[in-house]
C-alpha cells in the first residue's frame, strides 16, 4: 500500500520557512561570534595599554607618597596603612592581569591555520571565555582604583588638617610674641 503526503502548499511553505529561519539563526550566531572575536589581538593590546597607564599612575602615587615634598610622612597620616594595602592589592591584580594578557596575546600570534581553521576556531572560543574573565578582573581593578582614590583623598585631608593645625599654632605663637613685644616695660 502506498501512502502519499497530504500536505498542502501552505504547510510545505511553512516548513521551508522554519528551516530557513533556523539556518539564518545559526548564521547570525556564527557572524556574531566571528565579529566578537575577530579583533582579539587589538583588544588585548588596548587592554595592555590601559593597564600600563594605570600602573604608571599608581607608581606616581607611590613616588608622591614616599617623597618628602608631597604626602610624606604617610605613616603619620595613614596609621592603618590602608592606602598602602590598597595600592599593593591593585598592583598585584594589575601585574597578574598583564602577564595573562601577554600569554594570551602570544597564543593568538602562534595560532596557525588547521583543517577548516579548527585551531583558529578553538582560539576564538578560548578568547570568548577569557574575555568574560578579563572583564570581571577589570571590574575588580576599577573597584581597587576607587579604594586607592579614597585613600589618597583621606591622606590629603589628614595632611591638610595637620598643616592647618601647624599654621594655626605658628600664628598663635607669633601673635603672642607680638603682643608681648607691644607691652612696653614700665620704668620704676
Amino acid at each position: 500500500m502506498t501512502e502519499y503526503c497530504d500536505d498542502t502548499p501552505l504547510t510545505i511553505l511553512a516548513n521551508v520557512t522554519s528551516l530557513l529561519t533556523f539556518l539564518l539563526g545559526i548564521l547570525a550566531s556564527y557572524l556574531t561570534f566571528y565579529t566578537l572575536t575577530r579583533n582579539a589581538l587589538s583588544e588585548i593590546e588596548i587592554l595592555k595599554i590601559d593597564l600600563d597607564s594605570t600602573r604608571a599612575q599608581l607608581h606616581s602615587v607611590l613616588d608622591c607618597c614616599s617623597s618628602e615634598a608631597c604626602l610624606a610622612p604617610v605613616k603619620i597620616h595613614d596609621p592603618d596603612g590602608m592606602l598602602g594595602k590598597s595600592i599593593a592589592a591593585l598592583d598585584s591584580v594589575l601585574t597578574i592581569l598583564y602577564q595573562d594578557l601577554e600569554r594570551l596575546q602570544e597564543q593568538h600570534r602562534e595560532t596557525g591555520k588547521g583543517w577548516w581553521r579548527t585551531e583558529e576556531v578553538l582560539m576564538r572560543l578560548r578568547w570568548v571565555s577569557k574575555r568574560k574573565q578579563i572583564s570581571g578582573r577589570m571590574l575588580r581593578i576599577s573597584a581597587l582604583k576607587m579604594e586607592v582614590h579614597v585613600g589618597l583623598m583621606s591622606l590629603l585631608l589628614r595632611k591638610m588638617a595637620a598643616q592647618d593645625q601647624a599654621i594655626y599654632s605658628q600664628y598663635e605663637r607669633t601673635s603672642n610674641q607680638d603682643q608681648d613685644g607691644l607691652d612696653l616695660p614700665r620704668k620704676a
